[in-house]
């Protein structure tokens, strides 16, 4: 028989595993829709030599001082805010580090639209890249690579501490990685997705590398802000947040 408080602990595992599943279940349908826009755009594909895929890759490494701000670029901020007379005198907008932050979509905006320019010669390979790696964003902003792998440990615990049968937990678990292929660690495996909606495996490799230099992109204005906050905290010592 289980101690008071051993059967409250078991309790409390279960509803966190549940809490967890919970939140997966609910942002099922915004995976759906990305999932169904991959099918549609993989339906119609037509797929190009990898030559194409090079030139694209090259392309954006030349234009990627219009999509990266450098270091030095966010010492601009200081004097745009303060020659411009509405942020000059907005309480918030008048302090660069938080005009930094606020621009940040704009700036993957901007882009975007450049990268989409550039991919006129390889229209299937950047529609299906660009929607794998918005659906890796969506996965990142609802925490799936955190609910996925603590919902594993909850049921671990559930079993061989409780002694609760886990089955149907388990099944539903697994159900939802396949149903949107994604691994153990909550990450999308866009190779398994793609070759079981029968995409050739030379396509897969086009694909991914697109994905991957789209994604790269992303990662880069994300980590020149981060630098470039820290630059503005640091020029502006008075600068309270």
């Amino acid at each position: 028989m289980f101690s008071v408080i051993k059967n409250g602990f078991c309790t409390k595992l279960t509803s966190e595993f549940d809490g967890r599943f919970n939140q997966l279940t609910g942002i099922e349908n915004q995976l759906d829709t990305y999932i169904n826009s991959l099918k549609v755009d993989i339906s119609s594909a037509t797929y190009v030599p990898h030559k194409l895929i090079n030139d694209f890759k090259n392309d954006v490494a030349s234009n990627l001082a219009n999509m990266v701000p450098s270091l030095t670029q966010f010492d601009e901020l200081i004097s745009l805010v303060d020659q411009c007379l509405f942020t000059k005198n907005n309480s918030m907008l008048s302090n660069p580090t938080i005009t930094a932050r606020g621009i940040l979509n704009s700036v993957k905006s901007n882009a975007d639209t450049l990268l989409s320019s550039l991919s006129t010669s390889i229209p299937s390979e950047f529609s299906i890249g660009k929607t794998i790696n918005d659906l890796k964003g969506q996965l990142k902003t609802s925490n799936v690579n955190l609910l996925i792998p603590e919902s594993t440990q909850a049921l671990n615990c559930m079993s061989a501490i409780c002694g609760t049968n886990i089955n149907s937990r388990l099944a539903q678990l697994q159900a939802f990685l396949t149903k949107f292929s994604l691994s153990s660690i909550g990450e999308f495996d866009a190779s398994s997705f793609l070759s079981g909606q029968g995409v050739s495996s030379y396509a897969i490799k086009s694909i991914n590398a697109v994905t991957n230099q789209i994604e790269s992109i992303y990662t880069q204005i994300e980590s020149s802000f981060t630098s470039g906050i820290d630059r503005l905290k640091r020029l502006v010592p008075d600068d309270d947040e």
